[in-house]
């Protein structure tokens, strides 16, 4: 029986509408066609480390050049559509479509170019990487393959849906179209890009649970862009290099222990899982392997439990 006007307008009023302009998406360039990854950068990092670090984050928080990427000037895409194969098998019969394996289609996105055609640039280099047109050669996969996410947001910029798309390379560049007839018309770049699959950012979580980066935690919105940031992946990939420690992977951890005791104290006394977590409130201010930014964050998290359980 079809639903009446009136439930439809219930429905949407409680669930309300997906919007197409409430997106993010987070394309982590190649080592290799970042600037900091230069020779000169290099030795600096294995001379004097700390020192290098400090120069990457300031210039992230002063230096605008290296603080480009594709994202802000990214206009339109797609979320990801989904293919069954399917081939043709005689049972009894009778003829049945049985699938087989899944088929995807290149991700298209439009770019809005800057000035100087950064972001033309950019994939210039990119397509470079992947097949040399001097020398004929082709990059491996490692070098110029990365992970592309795409995410949809709520009107409060919430997470509500996110897929990954794995090993992503630009395959195809088009054409930038030009002409005198257009005064107030800006160039546009689109791109597409072929990738191994997509999957849904829960499922690239491990089987013990939890998340696998910040991003998917209600702070996603505000560290996606900060984590995406070249300068940020480079100082973070110099950090972990010298130190062997993750820093963003010891604050996913510890926000999958906060997550871990909101759900098993289930049943508990108050007291008895304020108590928990004031105990874990205690262990992240001295804990060594997170930044104090970090720390902030994850302790404003633990304060606004305690208030919940209290509340």
């Amino acid at each position: 029986m079809p639903s009446s006007f009136q439930e439809h307008l219930q429905y949407i009023t409680k669930y309300s509408l997906a919007r197409t302009n409430r997106f993010q998406v987070i394309i982590p360039l190649p080592d290799a066609i970042l600037p900091e990854t230069s020779n000169t950068d290099q030795e600096k990092t294995s001379t004097f480390f700390g020192s290098d670090v400090i120069k990457k984050v300031a210039s992230y928080l002063n230096g605008p050049e290296l603080s480009r990427g594709l994202e802000i000037m990214l206009e339109s895409t797609d979320m990801p559509g989904k293919n069954l194969a399917t081939t043709e098998v005689k049972y009894n019969g009778d003829f049945y479509k049985v699938p087989y394996t899944n088929t995807y289609e290149a991700q298209s996105f439009t770019f809005r170019c800057s000035r100087d055609m950064y972001e033309k640039n950019i994939i210039d280099d990119w397509m470079n990487l992947i097949f040399n047109p001097t020398t004929h050669e082709i990059g491996y996969m490692d070098e110029y393959a990365t992970n592309i996410t795409i995410n949809q947001l709520n009107e409060q910029d919430q997470i509500v849906y996110s897929v990954i798309l794995k090993d992503a390379f630009p395959s195809l560049c088009s054409p930038v179209a030009m002409s005198n007839e257009d005064k107030d018309t800006f160039a546009r770049l689109q791109v597409e890009f072929m990738y191994r699959r997509w999957q849904k950012q829960e499922e690239s979580v491990d089987d013990q649970g939890g998340v696998s980066s910040l991003t998917q935690t209600p702070l996603g919105p505000i560290v996606a862009p900060v984590l995406s940031n070249p300068a940020v992946q480079n100082a973070l990939s110099a950090f972990e290099d010298q130190t062997g420690l993750d820093l963003e992977g010891e604050a996913v951890n510890i926000y999958n222990n906060i997550d871990s005791v909101l759900k098993n104290t289930t049943g508990s006394s108050v007291n008895q899982s304020a108590s928990v977590l004031e105990g874990m409130k205690a262990q992240i201010e001295v804990n060594g392997n997170i930044s104090d930014d970090q720390k902030g964050t994850l302790i404003d998290k633990v304060n606004d439990a305690i208030t919940n359980l209290r509340s």
